[in-house]
């Protein structure tokens, strides 16, 4: 049975498409990993399957609770890496303008 169903996801950081998910499917006793560039939007990927963000297009299904490890945070709380709009870096034309996501 599958815990978490997502098909054709997109998100959209202002008129940059931030990711596009074509399929993910994640079963009981699964564990999934998402790697990726700074400023790709892992987090925001992350965010939107657990619910906390709305997608811009597709469905993502959930059946139960859906749970994930947020950013570690050092003495000051401030976020050590990641959970930003990535704005900087790809005002930079440090990163790609959309990164795609296949799972299976």
């Amino acid at each position: 049975m599958f815990l978490l169903e997502a098909q054709t996801v997109k998100k959209w950081l202002g008129g940059r498409l931030l990711f596009a998910l074509d399929e993910l499917k994640v079963q009981a006793g699964e564990k999934i990993g998402i790697v990726g560039l700074n400023g790709a939007g892992k987090t925001t990927l992350l965010r939107t399957l657990a619910g906390e963000e709305p997608v811009d297009d597709g469905r993502i299904v959930r059946r139960g609770s859906v749970a994930w490890i947020k950013q570690l945070v050092s003495r000051s709380d401030a976020p050590i890496s990641g959970g930003g709009t990535g704005a900087g870096a790809d005002q930079a034309g440090v990163f790609p303008a959309s990164v795609d996501f296949v799972g299976g």
